[in-house]
């Protein structure tokens, strides 16, 4: 008994040290989003956003401060996003993929999908918009790392989330008829293999978990029509649904 004792101590401590570490890694990765939403969070066909929209400071010269929690202009210190909202969104979901047990490639695959996600997830909250530039690195940054998995003998099946990627891209295709944004549609391939890599039931269920969550937010807002931006519920949605059955 003591012997198991001091296993599950040790167990402990490593998952406590290991979620420490992500919740700082995560820190660290959403300050990094903080000016690329900054930069992309503009409505569609409108140009990037590259200067202080106060005082036309160049985001080069700006972007020390952008990158910094306050989120103020180096210049004339005006604020441009929320106190460490993008910081603590990716801290907290690096921590929960640390908890969970998650190691390895697959790991790797979930921290890239929280990180890109962040930016997606507040870049749609605010302009109904999910760019290429976010949406192509998250597929093309996943499916590398699903790769690195299955190259290293995980568990989870790479051709079954590439096959998940291409049928939930389908299904979104066609559910443009209904209002879905051609953003979810390139979103839906980097969720699609991300679920997809555990089996076809939690490529299901993830997917049921994005509408599920999207439709009880909304109600609860008291919101029963209109345009909304369905992207954060697919990302957390699926990213929830993932870390759960690893």
């Amino acid at each position: 008994m003591p012997g198991l004792e001091r296993h599950r101590l040790g167990a402990a401590v490593t998952t406590a040290l290991t979620t420490t570490v992500a919740l700082l890694a995560g820190l660290l990765a959403g300050t990094a989003t903080r000016p690329v939403v900054f930069m992309n969070a503009v409505p569609t066909g409108v140009p990037l956003r590259r200067t202080c929209p106060d005082c036309g400071t160049l985001t080069r010269s700006a972007i020390r401060l952008l990158a910094l929690p306050r989120g103020r202009c180096a210049v004339c210190r005006a604020p441009h996003s929320p106190a460490l909202v993008p910081e603590s969104m990716t801290a907290i979901m690096f921590a929960l993929i640390a908890a969970s047990g998650l190691t390895g490639w697959l790991a790797a695959a979930h921290y890239w999908v929280a990180a890109t996600g962040t930016a997606l997830i507040l870049i749609d909250a605010q302009v109904h918009r999910l760019p290429n530039v976010l949406t192509l690195p998250a597929f093309i940054g996943t499916t590398v790392l699903l790769a690195g998995a299955a190259l290293n003998g995980e568990h989870g099946s790479l051709p079954r989330a590439l096959a998940a990627a291409a049928v939930l891209t389908s299904t979104f295709l066609l559910l443009t008829f209904g209002g879905v944004g051609l953003g979810d549609v390139k979103l839906a391939p980097t969720l699609g293999a991300l679920l997809g890599w555990h089996s076809w039931a939690a490529a299901a269920l993830g997917t049921l978990a994005m509408f599920v969550l999207a439709a009880a937010v909304n109600l609860l807002q008291g919101r029963t029509r209109g345009r909304i931006a369905f992207g954060p519920y697919m990302i957390l949605g699926a990213l929830g649904l993932s870390i759960c059955v690893s």
